[in-house]
């Protein structure tokens, strides 16, 4: 959350737009509940490695609590760029993960919000 106050007021004094994607595990809780949370520890790191792939050098990605990740594109061209961000996550994600010596295919859910279009005040 420091980091996108940071941004935003960075891209208000240079009139510039970013994208703020939430991301969401889906299926998280059945891997916790059936390997243990050990593993589910493990497929959290694995995800966020997942998703420092997908982004660009001086973007963020930070993990919100539970299954849930915020990335900050900080200098959005446009909306396509946060599209075409959002479907590599998908993809990257949707790649199985490997624990216990089995594959696991979750999926992920994203959310997408641009500044200043959507909205100039984090919520509170």
């Amino acid at each position: 959350m420091e980091q996108l106050q940071k941004e935003i007021a960075q891209n208000q004094r240079s009139e510039r737009r970013l994208a703020v994607l939430y991301i969401d595990l889906d299926r998280f809780k059945m891997v916790n509940d059936s390997y243990g949370h050990s593993t589910g520890d493990e497929l959290l790191r694995e995800a966020g490695k997942r998703l420092r792939d997908c982004i660009y050098e001086g973007d963020t990605v930070a993990r919100l609590g539970g299954d849930e990740f915020a990335v900050i594109i900080s200098e959005l061209d446009s909306e396509q760029m946060a599209k075409s961000v959002a479907e590599k996550i998908i993809a990257i994600l949707s790649q199985p993960f490997i624990f216990n010596n089995e594959k696991n295919v979750l999926a992920a859910s994203i959310g997408i919000a641009i500044h200043p279009q959507d909205g100039e005040e984090m919520p509170t």
